[in-house]
């Protein structure tokens, strides 16, 4: 009787947890993203879950020399480099470019489309990279990817200006996975019933 109540009460307690927490949560949202940064100096550090459920949302190809670091995402491309008239740095398309002397910093959206079953009920989601590229040197480029903007209340891309920093998201299981974590509390419950009355 009691494990059924308790099953009960959990089932209860994870509808009104997504409920308020959908109630609450701002449309516009990001993810900061941390370790993702592409230099012409070091190996490439991309970790392609960008959403952090463990499966990657995107790839990236990557090219490093000694004048210039390449990142190709989404068939959107974003560049830091040095050229020897001038330095230049591009980031996340052909119109987004500065020149000038260094150091030099650019930051630009990057058009991403990825799948979470917590983000809008595991529909394809639009939403941006935020992509910073950086020349500190005539020798020294990085390209960082900073943050993923999305719109947790729709899966079109939210349209911007966005703010910095937007609200972080608050990603909760789905529906379905916090039912299990109720049964799997029930059974303990149970299991622990059982071993209490031996």
């Amino acid at each position: 009787m009691k494990e059924n109540q308790l099953i009960k009460n959990l089932s209860k307690t994870s509808a009104l947890i997504g409920a308020t927490t959908a109630a609450s949560s701002a449309a516009t949202v990001q993810i900061t993203l941390t370790g993702n940064i592409l230099t012409n100096t070091t190996a490439m550090d991309f970790n392609g879950d960008v959403t952090g459920d463990g499966i990657d949302d995107l790839g990236a190809t990557t090219n490093m020399g000694t004048n210039v670091v390449s990142m190709d995402i989404a068939g959107s491309v974003a560049i830091a480099s040095y050229y020897v008239t001038s330095n230049l740095f591009y980031a996340a398309g052909p119109s987004a470019y500065a020149s000038a002397a260094t150091p030099q910093t650019i930051s630009d959206l990057i058009p991403v489309t990825f799948t979470d079953s917590r983000i809008n009920g595991g529909v394809a989601t639009s939403g941006f990279l935020d992509v910073t590229a950086t020349n500190t040197s005539i020798t020294e480029h990085s390209i960082t990817l900073t943050r993923l903007i999305f719109d947790e209340m729709n899966p079109a891309a939210p349209t911007g200006p966005f703010a910095d920093p937007l609200p972080e998201a608050t990603l909760v299981p789905e529906p379905s996975s916090l039912g299990l974590l109720a049964l799997g509390a029930g059974g303990l419950a149970a299991r622990r019933r059982r071993k209490n009355a031996a």
